[in-house]
Formats: structure tokens, C-alpha cells, sequence
């Protein structure tokens, strides 16, 4: 029922739920090991490691499995929760996990997921004209909603699983930006002025 592809695991029901479980459980096997080889270690040193083992894995191709439901955000989420509490040595529940992710300046994974669902969208419609040309319509009318001149027809399916897919998703957080921002075609900016505006929210 299923089958694992450059790292991936594609079921045929269409779902990411095994590959993130999965995923999750490889992950928290990492941070063990990280824990305890690094007990001795300072702050820096824990957080480097965290963000060059442990958070490459949970975020590797997660524009494709960026998952929609709650209970898989939080087990990915969980695994960063840890690896906070582990860097600052705050284990105590008194200690609040988001101002000890904030103190670190650990943005949730939900967060960043969409960060890179928007600039992997925005490299496709400047970047690649007959990909956009071929995926990508204007919309079917004016709209005084439209957020945005560059707004983009949006995708509609008969299941969660396509309208939560990467492009139909995409389409629907690119639509919602402000226009200076879809404007900008140098990535790196785009990127910045993202990051600026979605802290802001």
C-alpha cells in the first residue's frame, strides 16, 4: 500500500499521514542521539545541531507533504518542542515551550513550511514561463477582492487530498498577499519581505 520514493512515502490512498509518522519517529531517534552525545555541550553547539540533523529531516521536500490536519502539525511541532527544551535545559512545564522557541528564535515548522510553499511557488512563476503557462491561469473575473494584480485562478478538487496539495494551496496564500510583495521578482527579497510581513500577522 505503499511505496518509498527519493525519501518519500507515497500511499495509495493518497495521504501523508505515514510518511510524517514515520518521519517523526526517525526524527525523535535523532534527537535521542543528539541528547545524549551532546549532554555536555553549550546552547550553541545543541541548537546547531538540532538545526543541521534534526530540522533538515522534518522540513526535507515538505512543500510535497506539507500536511493540513492538526494532529499531524503537532506531532512535527512536538519533535521542535523538545529539541527547545533540550537546547535551554528547561524541562519544567512552568517553562512556556513558544517563549522558549522565541528566546531561540525557532520559528514554528508550520511557519517555515509555508515560507517555503510560497518562495518554491514564486521561483515557478517568474522563473519557469511555460511551466506557469501551462499550470497557472488568470482569474476568470475582475475581482475587487483580489488582493493582488498577479492573483491567480484558484484550483478546486472533490477531495481534501488535491485541494491541500501543494499548487492548489499555494495558489490560494500567493492570492492573499499583499501586491508589493508578488511583485518582487528577486527571490531573496521576496523571501525577506515574506518573512516581514507573515511575522506581522
Amino acid at each position: 500500500n505503499s511505496y518509498r520514493y527519493l525519501g518519500i512515502e507515497i500511499t495509495t490512498n493518497l495521504t501523508w499521514a505515514d510518511h510524517i509518522t514515520k518521519l517523526c519517529a526517525s526524527a525523535s531517534k535523532s534527537l535521542g542521539f543528539i541528547r545524549r552525545s551532546l549532554s555536555m555541550s553549550t546552547a550553541a553547539t545543541r541548537q546547531l545541531a538540532y538545526e543541521t540533523y534534526i530540522r533538515t529531516k522534518l522540513e526535507y521536500a515538505s512543500t510535497i507533504w506539507n500536511p493540513h490536519q492538526t494532529y499531524l502539525i503537532d506531532s512535527l511541532e512536538a519533535i521542535q518542542n523538545r529539541a527547545a527544551r533540550f537546547i535551554t535545559s528547561q524541562y519544567k512545564s512552568q517553562f512556556s515551550i513558544t517563549v522558549l522557541k522565541s528566546s531561540l528564535g525557532l520559528k514554528s515548522l508550520a511557519f517555515r513550511r509555508k515560507i517555503s510553499i510560497l518562495c518554491l511557488f514564486h521561483k515557478l512563476y517568474f522563473n519557469f514561463p511555460a511551466l506557469r503557462e501551462n499550470l497557472l491561469r488568470a482569474p476568470v473575473r475582475s475581482s475587487r477582492r483580489l488582493f493582488n494584480s498577479l492573483s491567480i485562478q484558484r484550483l478546486h478538487g472533490s477531495t481534501n487530498s488535491f485541494n491541500k496539495s501543494f499548487l492548489p494551496s499555494a495558489i490560494e496564500s500567493w492570492n492573499n498577499l499583499p501586491e508589493y510583495i508578488v511583485i518582487e521578482a528577486n527571490p531573496s527579497r521576496f523571501r525577506q519581505l515574506l518573512i516581514d510581513y507573515l511575522n506581522e500577522k
